[in-house]
């Protein structure tokens, strides 16, 4: 997918990053899945487990006072995972704060530049002196923001076609969507990766539609502003507001000097290779929890029906085993022992039995 169109490889991006919402633990609980056998392990086909089921005398427990209370302070994963993610809900939140004080802020050290207008809408662009040399904010009222010495630069166009694109192509909803992720799942080195690979792929998706609209120019305009001294370096903060921000890391930005040389174009293949590789990813995912229904539900089909003898076996385990439910410890230890002895005088069955 490397030759593939930044869009495309955004968009997929994005599948993995939502993917992380899908309760997938669940799905064998819906009705499409109630009377399989797919998602359950037929214990009885290893034969080891006949070696430890039943225990020696030795390991019987035959005092009360050997029986040892399971730890109750320490947290269970559910909970652990809970207060994760409590604490990405609480970080998301400081953000949009974050932001709304920023924008209030840019609002009062700013004066209006100009407007452009375009097919869905017009954009204010102000002048600022705080922030980088352009970024864009707002969901429902985006603004172009400029440093007033970019008023002078020759760059100057090619930076608010640039803006201009991301706000048309609606990468200011994008950019919120993917903070709420890397937000929630700040613990989560994967999405973080992929919240930071989202984010560049955005990049190269609004550099390739301006490098069609303005051809060698906005290549020059780009190379001359990634490039130059002028560009105030700033260190990223995880608690900073998401913002359309040309400033990005000095290893990006030549690597998308380089990107507006190789021409891409949307083909066949392109769509193919992203359809295998989810279709693969379900279908392995698939497999983790099926292992060929159909031969399993054909060799149940060749196994001859239980006999009496297991049947009568089956029943007496249940009848000495009645009390393992119980919350008192010497009734455990007496059910422990009924289930011993039942296992040392039953009779050996033979084949599935």
């Amino acid at each position: 997918m490397k030759s593939a169109p930044s869009r495309l490889n955004f968009y997929v991006i994005m599948l993995a990053l939502i993917a992380w919402f899908v309760p997938w633990q669940y799905f064998s609980q819906l009705p499409l899945f109630e009377s399989t056998s797919q998602y359950t392990v037929n214990v009885a086909e290893f034969s080891f487990l006949n070696t430890l089921i039943a225990p020696t005398d030795a390991q019987v427990i035959t005092s009360e006072s050997s029986i040892i209370a399971p730890v109750s302070w320490l947290p269970s994963l559910k909970h652990i995972l809970t207060v994760l993610l409590l604490s990405g809900i609480g970080l998301f939140i400081l953000r949009i704060m974050l932001y709304v004080k920023l924008v209030k802020k840019l609002q009062v050290n700013s004066s209006l530049y100009k407007t452009s207008k375009r097919s869905n809408g017009i954009y204010p662009i102000r002048l600022t002196s705080i922030g980088g040399p352009a970024f864009a904010t707002g969901i429902v009222n985006p603004v172009i923001w400029l440093t007033p010495d970019m008023k002078n630069r020759e760059e100057l166009n090619s930076v608010i076609e640039h803006e201009l694109t991301h706000l048309q192509q609606g990468d200011i909803y994008w950019t919120w969507l993917i903070c709420a992720i890397e937000s929630v799942f700040w613990w989560n080195p994967i999405c973080l990766k992929l919240a930071r690979l989202a984010k560049e792929q955005l990049e190269l998706s609004c550099d390739e539609k301006c490098m069609r609209k303005l051809k060698g120019k906005y290549q020059l305009d780009l190379a001359s502003l990634l490039l130059s001294e002028h560009e105030k370096k700033s260190k990223y903060n995880f608690f900073t507001p998401p913002l359309l921000n040309i400033e990005h890391s000095k290893s990006f930005n030549i690597q998308r000097i380089k990107m507006l040389n190789k021409e891409k174009t949307m083909k066949s293949k392109h769509m193919v290779m992203a359809l295998a590789a989810l279709s693969f990813s379900a279908l392995a995912a698939a497999q983790i929890v099926d292992e060929n229904p159909k031969n399993e539900q054909h060799s149940a089909q060749k196994q001859p029906a239980a006999s009496n003898q297991y049947n009568q076996q089956l029943a007496q385990l249940l009848e000495v085993a009645g009390d393992a439910k119980s919350d008192q410890p010497t009734q455990l230890i007496q059910t422990a022992k009924n289930i011993q002895k039942w296992y040392a005088n039953r009779d050996v069955l033979s084949g599935f039995e």
